[in-house]
């Protein structure tokens, strides 16, 4: 156990994820408001989605980010 939480790659997952789930935090509590405007709901998740995004580490995809953002936008 010792070994795994003390390698290169558990660190960089933590704090991976505890980057993800401050935005996703963000997001959470702009819909917990009294009053959502929902026609703003697609841009707030679409903006979490692009902040996610450019926060990978380089080689991981980044070309390709504009193309995930679109089949995003016209999935059904």
């Amino acid at each position: 156990m010792y070994a795994v939480v003390t390698s290169l790659k558990f660190h960089f997952l933590l704090y991976f994820l505890a980057d993800i789930l401050a935005e996703l935090n963000a997001l959470n509590l702009k819909f917990q408001r009294r009053q959502v405007d929902v026609t703003q709901v697609l841009r707030m998740v679409d903006n979490t989605i692009l902040i996610l995004r450019s926060r990978r580490p380089l080689g991981q995809g980044q070309e390709g980010t504009h193309q995930l953002h679109h089949d995003h936008v016209n999935a059904p």
